[in-house]
């Protein structure tokens, strides 16, 4: 079994399977090639059972064509796209996704540049809701464009949240925009700051869930 090694000056050894199937070990400086061959052959079947959920996560892959008809997720609901030939503004919003005709050939970026648009606008927005409700500050709320992270809390409190999640349902996004949030008080994730996001959303386990089974929803191809 190959597997790459990244050591650090860390203390613990931890083992990853990324999402290209590739094995990643990261340990101390001191910790011996044998010691770590010896926690893989340990942990072997837990790593076949991760590698065989990447191949099946790589299977399902969602590839999106930019035609009329194609349907793209938005808070949660999918919606058609559609070509318009009168229409003034590039991409409308309306119970369907309609781009005007004569920029077919661009509709990939037009959509893209709509999605971002409307993420940043409504995690800024929704953001400030939260933050005056829970007693949060954050220094900045921007996008992010992260291959799996969603969110993301600096040391100086800038929040940065992928853009991609604006195809989840409300209820899904609050529960990544309180995790970083929450960050701005507890910098770590221990029992105190799992108490504080279950106080402010009871049902957080739901929204876990949700984004445990849906992730590869949100990073479609685009």
């Amino acid at each position: 079994m190959q597997y790459q090694i990244k050591r650090s000056k860390r203390r613990t050894i931890t083992l990853e399977v990324k999402s290209n199937a590739e094995i990643v070990i990261r340990a101390p400086f001191r910790v011996s090639d044998s010691v770590i061959d010896g926690l893989v052959q340990k942990r072997k079947d837990w790593i076949a059972e991760k590698l065989n959920l990447v191949k099946k996560r790589n299977s399902n892959k969602i590839t999106k064509k930019y035609i009329e008809g194609e349907h793209f997720l938005f808070f949660g609901k999918n919606y058609e796209l559609k070509f318009i030939k009168n229409q003034k503004e590039k991409i409308v919003f309306d119970n369907d996704i309609y781009i005007k005709e004569k920029y077919f050939s661009k509709s990939k970026d037009i959509l893209l540049n709509w999605y971002k648009q409307e993420a940043l606008k409504y995690y800024i927005s929704r953001a400030g809701e939260l933050s005056l409700k829970y007693d949060f500050n954050p220094k900045s709320i921007k996008l992010s464009n992260a291959k799996k992270r969603l969110g993301v809390c600096n040391q100086y409190n800038d929040i940065r949240i992928n853009w991609r999640l604006i195809v989840a349902p409300k209820d899904v996004i609050d529960y990544v925009l309180v995790h970083e949030l929450v960050h701005i008080k507890i910098k770590n994730h221990s029992k105190n700051y799992w108490s504080k996001i279950a106080l402010i959303l009871p049902d957080c386990k739901k929204k876990e869930a949700w984004l445990k089974a849906n992730k590869h929803e949100l990073f479609f191809d685009i």
